[in-house]
Order: structure tokens, then C-alpha cells, then sequence
């Protein structure tokens, strides 16, 4: 879990930090004044995706139909993309995600939910499908809905590094005490670093951790859990 321990000694200081830039992030559901692709159009999109026969061993042909077909931003296209994410090619599978992602932040909160409901069906993907199940887990922090934080929380202490990572960065994006807290404790349960360790010492000195030890622990922990509710208020503003 170095990896893991490392990215939440750099999250204290982006929850410190950053909380005003991310509450500038546009929110996920579609540009008001951007008009959607017509029935017609979306159809056709979907006629050429389904005309494509992909014979290359890492799917290079389908992914760019996957990315192509994404920008129709439709509704009508997450259950065709959705069912690329089993696709035990890398490439193809990470290119759905993304597609998903793309095509989720262009819907209504409605409209949203099969695109959560696919992109949460991997996220428990393991082995040499652990990458797609980090770019699906990436995906849905990018689409900011607080309702998936439950199924993110526990890929936190996951075995494969990426997902973890993942994990702890989607959380959080999301806006919410629930993403939050498990974040929080376990920066409170890291052991204080000495200066100069190499793992995560200089976030311990950027964000205030404790002069002593020069490391995070303790005295981050507490930081980060007095100013949560304000980073909270900031971003449902």
C-alpha cells in the first residue's frame, strides 16, 4: 500500500488546497446551450458503429469507433458503448469508460443513471482487467454524483494499487462528508513520516503537518477534519 499511503499524504494538501479551484469544475450534466444531436443523427452514428468488424488484437479499430460514437453525447448510445466495457482488450475497455464519462457529464441526472449503473458494474474488475476498472472508477468521479461514493469507498484498501488510487482520487471529486470521511480517517491513521523519508514528507511540510516529525499523521488528520465542513460548503456553492 505505499502507493496508496503516498497519494493520501498528497490528498491532504489537495483537500487543504484545491477545494476552491475543483468547486469551479463545470458540473456534470450537459451545456445548456449546446444543442443536442437530432434522432436521426444519433441513428446514423450508430449505424456506422455497429457496421464496424474489428479484427486487430488490441481493438484499435473499435476504439476509435467507441470515441467517435461518444460524441453523439446521447442517451441513446450508453447501453452500445456500456457493453464494451467486458471487453477483455484493455484499449477497447478504458475507451468505453471514458466514452461513458463523456457522454454521462452531457445528460440529465435521469438520463444519467444507466451510465452510473454500467460503469459501477466495473469497477470490482481485477487482474489484467484491473485497468479498466481504474479508468471506470476515474469515470465516475468525473460525473461528481454523490450516490456512487458507497461502492467507491471500500476500492480504497483494494489490492491493485491503480484501483485504489483511482478510488481515493474520485472520491474526492465527489462533494460530499460520506466521500470525505473514509478519506479523512485514513489520513488519520497514517503513522507520522521523519523528514526526508521520501513518502509523502514534503506534503507533511506543505500542509502543516506536525514540526516535530515533519510528517503527516496527527496533526494533518485534525486539519483536515476542522476545515472538511468549509471545503463542503465550497463546493455546494
Amino acid at each position: 500500500m505505499g502507493t496508496l499511503r503516498m497519494l493520501l499524504c498528497g490528498l491532504g494538501g489537495m483537500l487543504l488546497a484545491s477545494a476552491g479551484v475543483r468547486a469551479e469544475d463545470p458540473p456534470a450534466g450537459g451545456d445548456a446551450a449546446k444543442p443536442r444531436k437530432s434522432a436521426e443523427d444519433v441513428a446514423k452514428m450508430l449505424e456506422t458503429f455497429k457496421a464496424v468488424k474489428d479484427t486487430t488484437p488490441e481493438g484499435a479499430d473499435l476504439y476509435l469507433a467507441i470515441t467517435a460514437l461518444a460524441e453523439a453525447e446521447h442517451p441513446d448510445v450508453v447501453k452500445p458503448l456500456a457493453k464494451h466495457l467486458a471487453d477483455p482488450r484493455e484499449r477497447v475497455g478504458r475507451g468505453a469508460a471514458v466514452a461513458l464519462a463523456r457522454v454521462g457529464k452531457a445528460l440529465t441526472p435521469k438520463e444519467r443513471k444507466p451510465v452510473l449503473t454500467a460503469l459501477c458494474s466495473a469497477i470490482g474488475f481485477t487482474g489484467t482487467r484491473a485497468p479498466i476498472a481504474a479508468e471506470a472508477i476515474r469515470a465516475l468521479g468525473q460525473l461528481g454524483e454523490i450516490a456512487v461514493a458507497p461502492s467507491l469507498i471500500p476500492l480504497i484498501e483494494a489490492k491493485d494499487n491503480a484501483t485504489a488510487k483511482a478510488a481515493v482520487e474520485a472520491l474526492a471529486l465527489l462533494p460530499s462528508a460520506a466521500a470525505i470521511d473514509p478519506l479523512c480517517s485514513e489520513l488519520m491513521k497514517l503513522e507520522p513520516l521523519p523528514r526526508g523519508s521520501g513518502d509523502g514528507s514534503s506534503s507533511g511540510a506543505s500542509t502543516g503537518g506536525n514540526d516535530g516529525a515533519g510528517g503527516v499523521g496527527e496533526g494533518l488528520g485534525a486539519q483536515i477534519t476542522a476545515l472538511k465542513e468549509p471545503i463542503l460548503k465550497t463546493l455546494n456553492t
